[in-house]
């Protein structure tokens, strides 16, 4: 489980049509998916140029940088960045950090911060939690 912490790792992304690449952290539960009934988690996206951010809690998404339908962004828009190079090893950093009444979360991509923002919202996750990468078909 982490918490207040800064995870650098490396990463490959090789994007096919359908996949939605995404890393989840701070996921609540073990068992069940990201977007469960019974889990929380703040994913962030990637797609070529971009990079969405949402946060899950029981199932309910919340938009925090990015463009859903029928969802308000809490912070902005999709977050344009060609530092993410697909089919390539990056190294990505994710700092998390309580603060007051809410968490810190930056994200930094080959070294590039790219999203710095303070998650101050109705359902903040403030609990330690599992960090897990997500490649899928369906988008959630």
């Amino acid at each position: 489980m982490y918490g207040d912490t800064e995870l650098v790792f490396d990463i490959r992304i090789d994007k096919a049509a359908a996949d939605w690449p995404s890393v989840t952290f701070r996921n609540q539960s073990y068992t069940e998916d990201f977007a469960g009934k019974n889990s929380a988690a703040y994913i962030f996206v990637f797609t070529p140029g971009n990079i969405e951010f949402y946060r899950y809690n029981n199932g309910v998404r919340t938009v925090l940088c990015g463009n859903f339908p029928g969802l308000e962004s809490m912070v902005g828009d999709v977050v344009s960045t060609d530092a993410l190079k697909f089919n390539e090893k990056n190294t990505m950093s994710i700092t998390t950090r309580n603060e007051g009444d809410g968490v810190r979360i930056i994200l930094k991509i080959n070294g590039e911060e790219v999203i710095n923002l303070l998650d101050n919202f109705d359902g903040v996750i403030k609990k330690s939690g599992l960090l897990r990468n997500n490649l899928t078909a369906a988008s959630h």
